[in-house]
């Protein structure tokens, strides 16, 4: 059970829980706007929003598990989630970035020169599979990585506890 936690890794554990939540709402919102401001809706934006609504659901999904208590499946599943955002690519035949909540996003745009960017987004999903871009870009998703890095540490702190404490899963 959680409550066998320390305020500070409680807190810790909340907050990636709220963030997540969060992030996955923002993304919701976005989609929404995107697709009745923007692009309409039409067969391919029905799909779209579809496919950006199953990673906006898991995002979410994620932090309502560590809000309830399921701290280690929801720490796995937020790991996975976090992975899917630590990276994106823009290829002349495809592109990816997905973001729930921030991105500090730097790397390197190939497409003319070496040229280093960094970029700041709130909650986006980007994929294309297409022959006619020219783009050429890779990048990584700083706070994703930090949040891989806090997941990680979160995760080694509940085994430690298990095994000073003589129990084994005593968290879910």
């Amino acid at each position: 059970m959680t409550n066998k936690l320390n305020n500070n890794l409680k807190s810790k554990i909340k907050g990636l829980a709220y963030y997540q939540v969060g992030g996955g709402v923002l993304g919701f919102l976005l989609t929404f706007w995107a697709i009745f401001n923007n692009l309409g809706i039409n067969s391919s934006s029905a799909f779209l929003f579809l496919f950006v609504t199953c990673f906006c659901t898991f995002t979410i999904f994620c932090g309502v598990l560590l809000i309830k208590g399921a701290t280690k499946t929801g720490l796995k599943y937020s790991m996975i989630n976090q992975i899917l955002q630590c990276f994106n690519i823009a290829l002349p035949v495809f592109s990816f970035r997905y973001v729930a909540g921030l991105s500090l996003n730097v790397g390197i745009d190939y497409t003319n020169d070496l040229n280093p960017f960094f970029n700041l987004y709130f909650g986006e999903f980007q994929l294309h599979f297409s022959g006619s871009g020219e783009q050429i870009i890779v990048g990584i998703n700083l706070i994703a990585i930090y949040l891989i890095y806090l997941i990680g540490k979160i995760q080694h702190e509940i085994e430690l506890k298990e095994m000073l404490s003589g129990t084994s899963n005593f968290i879910k």
